[in-house]
């Protein structure tokens, strides 16, 4: 698994699972594996991660690009405007979820829709 760099915007190509933990971090490249999201960890997506994605007590996400995968909120806070291309599970976070976000596959637990 590889760990990002905090404060930098990725825009490679990771061939692996990768973790941002403890710091601010902006993804416009593609992750072909999984992503955690750890705690102490501000994430904006805007490329792809194609595996499933999941998020720890204590971190953010935006997710204005794509996640192939499931978006497995344990905890923090999620945010969508764009694109699920599986589940999106909340089992204990916050979900905000924009009317111009696409879920392909199922819905689970709480989520707020705002415009």
């Amino acid at each position: 698994m590889q760990n990002l760099v905090s404060g930098t915007t990725f825009k490679g190509k990771i061939e692996d699972d990768a973790c941002a933990e403890n710091g601010v971090f902006v993804i416009t490249g593609m992750i072909s594996g999984s992503f955690e999201v750890k705690k102490g960890a501000q994430v904006t997506l805007r490329g792809m991660i194609c595996g499933d994605t999941v998020t720890e007590d204590g971190s953010k996400l935006n997710v204005t690009g794509m996640i192939n995968g499931c978006l497995i909120v344990k905890g923090g806070t999620v945010e969508v405007s764009g694109m699920i291309g599986k589940d999106l599970v909340n089992q204990g976070g916050k979900v905000i979820l924009h009317k111009v976000a696409k879920v392909r596959g199922e819905l689970t637990g709480e989520c707020q829709t705002v415009n």
